[in-house]
């Protein structure tokens, strides 16, 4: 047995125990009583029960497959920009023997009185026959307990976590439901922001696939109820009316209902980011100020589907780029080059107010970029922009005209 399992050592007083620990009886697991059903086996340096009847074979069970993550990466159809019907009903057919051969394996194990605990894509191994016909079995027993046990789930695949309210087999049907939907739509991490979204997935994939409506709407009765007491019915009330306050396709209505979500998710307090975003923009200094991850692409991307300024984040972003930290990138998709040419394009969009502000410090962020590149053109004097400086029309000729790029907005 591979001694990597001595962390299940540490967690499991009754299936596994190094003998070396039973030294001096320094490890009761060592040396408790056997239980009914089971009988102590030996393996190399590793003292392990099995039960009773059991053989294993040397090197322990194999199962053929792969997990059934890897096949659904490989045959979901909504991976082609336009699959034919065909191809969608032929999925959809996998999709519902798969769970069907699932559920009879987690009533199995239901029907020995354990609860499997943390049902994923990635613990469940299919195999197909020579016909195409599938077959599944489960992987990964750490977590399961036994339902006498009565205890909450606590490992687990983030798309598939049952609520805190949840014990024993509830926690498995749970996943189950979850599985309905994430055959179709692999979206149910959502759920743990909002159950609620359940409805909307389950609306989703019965547009996209002809699958029988029942499944999905069980899979949504399932997740939306067993919630905490206090709500009438103990249930968590499905959605009345569309999920999305407005579809996508909608446009502008959809632009301008998702930037009034960016905009209410501002966090101006805050100094490493303006707005949420990938965890990439905590990597570097400076991150949540980039065109990658930080509000420089967010007001890009405002300004070029007309979702109009954002003054409130352009104040912020200038108040970092006038002195950026040291270690700051100096590349365009994670650097100063970005910033500063976002902020070029906001002052060429928007000349009015205290756009020559902008441009102040997107030259200060490009004099950074060209002193760490040591590419200064001879006689630039850009050192004299600041956001406190007089307006560029004020400053002397030498310092307006003694680099191409000095005080003079992009032509390109």
């Amino acid at each position: 047995m591979n001694k990597g399992y001595a962390a299940y050592c540490d967690a499991d007083r009754w299936l596994y125990d190094a003998p070396y620990r039973r030294a001096g009886e320094s490890y009761p697991a060592a040396l408790a009583p056997v239980p009914q059903g089971w009988r102590s086996h030996r393996s190399g340096d590793w003292l392990a029960l099995r039960p009773a009847g059991a053989e294993l074979p040397a090197q322990g069970w194999k199962l053929e497959g792969k997990p059934l993550n890897t096949y659904f990466a490989r045959r979901h159809p909504l991976i082609e920009a336009d699959p034919a019907p065909a191809e969608l009903a032929a999925y959809t057919a996998w999709a519902l023997k798969i769970h069907q051969r699932v559920t009879e394996a987690v009533d199995a194990v239901h029907a020995r009185g354990v609860v499997f605990n943390d049902l994923h894509l990635f613990n469940i191994m299919v195999a197909e026959d020579d016909t195409g016909e599938p077959s599944v079995a489960l992987l990964d027993f750490e977590a399961a307990a036994h339902i006498d046990e009565g205890l909450r789930q606590t490992v687990a695949n983030p798309a598939f976590v049952a609520p805190a309210e949840r014990r024993g087999f509830a926690v498995d049907r749970y996943a189950l439901a979850c599985l309905r939907l994430a055959l179709f739509l692999p979206l149910t991490s959502l759920l743990v922001m909002d159950r609620a979204k359940a409805a909307h997935l389950a609306a989703v994939a019965a547009e996209q696939f002809p699958v029988p409506r029942r499944f999905l709407d069980e899979a949504v009765e399932e997740i939306l109820s067993g919630v905490p007491e206090g709500r009438p019915g103990h249930r968590l009330p499905a959605p009345a009316g569309p999920y999305l306050p407005v579809e996508p396709g909608a446009w502008p209505a959809a632009r301008t209902s998702m930037a009034a979500a960016v905009r209410a998710s501002a966090t101006p307090h805050r100094e490493d980011r303006f707005v949420p975003g990938d965890i990439a923009q905590f990597t570097t200094a400076h991150g949540g100020i980039g065109f990658g991850h930080g509000i420089a692409g967010v007001l890009h991307a405002l300004a070029e589907t007309g979702a109009g300024p954002w003054p409130e984040a352009e104040e912020w972003l200038l108040d970092r780029t006038a002195d950026p930290a040291s270690g700051t990138p100096l590349g365009f998709y994670d650097g100063l080059a970005g910033t500063a040419w976002t902020l070029d394009r906001l002052l060429r969009r928007d000349p009015s107010g205290s756009a020559w502000t902008v441009l102040c410090a997107a030259v200060i962020t490009a004099e950074v970029v060209l002193d760490a590149a040591a590419v200064r053109p001879a006689g630039c004097r850009w050192s004299r922009c600041s956001p406190t400086a007089s307006p560029p029309e004020r400053w002397p000729a030498a310092s307006r005209t003694s680099c191409r790029h000095c005080c003079r907005p992009s032509t390109h």
